[in-house]
């Protein structure tokens, strides 16, 4: 049944992309002219943080994954072969993202919050409450789009790295979780203890709503939720599942407060030095993944929703009004902070995309 919806899924997704591949090699790229190397193979060792499940196995990272490197492998016709090394095998986030700076390996997964340790105005993709939606998130966050063409070249220039692919982490939206009580309002986040990202702008956003922000990193939520360190954490429906937080959690609300991303990133050099076939074979495949993961997320958040509810954990769906409630408390506080730190350019460029995209979705 798994691998027949996967199927499914990839079917639809290589169909509707089947006409889009309008991806151009970089202007001047240094690349071997052609395929006239058609002997040459490239190694790309790609660094993963998450886990490699088998094959068959409907997952976001690992499913995603598996298909990038076959069907690179497929369009290149054996000249680039992938390596995928899952689990941090070969080091922590922000090792991966280092040794892909450096070129140690050519690329890497990350969770967008950690592009923002090499490129702070990366923290605009996490700007609380700014996505009204996931159908506005995908268009702005889509690398066709205007924003994330300008964004993606402006990251190349600063870091020597590329984002080829950007879908959502671990079921798109990120959600409030407590040990404490129920929270419908900004109101019953008073005097919680929250764990955040390392974000500067998030611990702001944590503070103006009320609570404790406190930075915990990810291979310790789980403890510090189950020791009280903190009382509660912010993070997608599947990553909550992921991470086992239902034996440690007993309420969440689907406030929507930030949109999780998930990407590839590839050592530009490396790119670079492709034949310029083979770089258009990159960028397409990269795109495909994207739908991929996409698909695949928004699939495994409703099952992983009941699953969560099947274990006891107390689920709020907050109405319109009091999402706003959290927004109105938290929103220019954030955004003035935001401009202070990044300035204002980034931060208005998003927003603009942001309101384009809400007009073509006519929300």
């Amino acid at each position: 049944m798994k691998r027949s919806f996967i199927l499914f899924i990839l079917g639809i997704f290589l169909f509707s992309c089947s006409q889009e591949s309008s991806d151009q090699p970089e202007k001047g790229a240094k690349g071997e002219k052609g395929s006239a190397v058609t002997g040459k193979v490239h190694v790309m060792k790609l660094g993963l943080i998450t886990p490699l499940k088998d094959r068959e196995s409907l997952d976001f990272g690992s499913a995603q994954n598996w298909f990038f490197k076959d069907k690179l492998e497929e369009l290149s016709k054996g000249r680039i072969k992938v390596e995928l090394h899952g689990a941090s095998a070969l080091g922590g986030p922000r090792s991966l993202l280092v040794q892909t700076k450096k070129g140690t390996v050519q690329g890497c997964d990350a969770e967008g919050a950690y592009l923002s340790f090499f490129l702070p105005q990366a923290q605009i993709l996490s700007l609380p409450y700014i996505f009204p939606s996931e159908e506005v998130a995908w268009r702005v966050l889509s690398l066709d789009s205007q924003f994330m063409k300008d964004f993606n070249k402006f990251f190349i220039k600063k870091t020597g790295m590329r984002i080829i692919s950007m879908g959502e982490n671990g079921g798109g939206f990120r959600h409030l979780s407590n040990n404490k009580r129920e929270i419908r309002t900004p109101a019953d986040l008073k005097g919680l203890k929250m764990r955040v990202m390392r974000l500067p702008i998030h611990i702001e956003w944590m503070k103006a709503l009320g609570a404790s922000p406190t930075p915990i990193s990810w291979t310790e939520l789980y403890t510090a939720l189950q020791t009280g360190v903190v009382d509660g954490q912010e993070n997608p429906i599947s990553t909550f599942k992921f991470g086992g937080f239902t034996e440690v959690q007993k309420y969440m609300t689907l406030d929507a407060h930030v949109f999780g991303i998930y990407c590839l990133i590839i050592n530009n050099n490396w790119y670079r030095s492709l034949p310029k076939d083979l770089q258009k074979a990159v960028t397409h495949c990269g795109n495909l993944t994207t739908k991929v993961n996409i698909g695949i997320s928004q699939h495994m958040q409703i099952q992983d929703l009941a699953y969560i509810k099947s274990k006891g954990v107390q689920v709020y769906v907050p109405t319109q009004e009091e999402k706003d409630m959290f927004k109105k408390l938290s929103m220019d506080k954030v955004l003035k902070l935001a401009k202070k730190q990044l300035g204002d350019k980034w931060v208005n460029k998003i927003l603009r995309a942001i309101d384009k995209a809400k007009k073509e979705v006519n929300i």
